[in-house]
């Protein structure tokens, strides 16, 4: 093999590689509803960090809580100051999937869809 090919061989490999370890990017809007509630997050992400904050709409008040977290791969981590915690993971139908717990234990499964790829500092 030449020494050209073994070239070309390699940058090809590393292009793949580099490609299927690329970072996902979860930036933008994303809804759920869970019983009568609707729930809206805006979240940006840069690289493996992931901040925004959560809007839950209830009848007759709404909450709105700010989150940090990590996204590796397709799994997120995302916490609120007061306790509550968030750890999902992004689908290959392109849907957040995971588990939201309250400070007080209460565990809520929710089904994210992404509305708007705009991340909310833009």
């Amino acid at each position: 093999m030449t020494l050209r090919k073994l070239a070309v061989s390699f940058i090809l490999v590393f292009v793949f590689a580099s490609q299927a370890i690329a970072q996902v990017d979860i930036g933008g809007t994303w809804q759920a509803r869970y019983m009568f509630t609707d729930i809206t997050a805006h979240v940006d992400n840069m690289n493996e960090a992931v901040s925004g904050f959560l809007i839950v709409y209830e009848a007759q008040n709404n909450a709105v809580y700010h989150f940090t977290g990590i996204l590796k791969e397709n799994t997120i981590q995302a916490s609120h100051s007061d306790g509550y915690t968030f750890t999902g993971h992004l689908t290959s139908e392109g849907r957040i999937v995971g588990t939201l717990t309250t400070n007080k234990g209460l565990t809520i499964q929710l089904v994210m869809t992404r509305t708007s790829q705009q991340a909310c500092g833009k």
